[in-house]
């Protein structure tokens, strides 16, 4: 049986880059966390630590205007099934220079 026991909003910007006078999007969501669930999340293949929300924070900087493409991976034991599950989503950004 799982319990959520946590909740939050995800926002997800639909379009990149966010400039001055052109909209922008942004998709919104809610997640539902059960505390007992764990898993782990990287971004490109780097392993992020999660906050006791069990929310993770990347950060980066571009050094150029080339598109940025971020690979973000979640592993989780399915605690129905006890399988492992993975997902996987691909977000690209592109960078301007002000």
């Amino acid at each position: 049986d799982i319990h959520y026991d946590k909740f939050d909003i995800l926002f997800s910007p639909a379009t990149s880059p966010l400039v001055v006078g052109q909209p922008f999007y942004v998709d919104l969501n809610l997640a539902a966390i059960s505390s007992r669930v764990k898993f782990n999340i990287s971004i490109n293949g780097k392993m992020l630590k999660t906050n006791v929300n069990n929310l993770s924070t990347y950060t980066f900087t571009p050094k150029n205007t080339d598109p940025q493409i971020l690979n973000a991976k979640v592993e989780l034991k399915n605690p129905l099934t006890g399988k492992i599950a993975v997902v996987n989503k691909i977000y690209t950004y592109q960078p301007i220079i002000e």
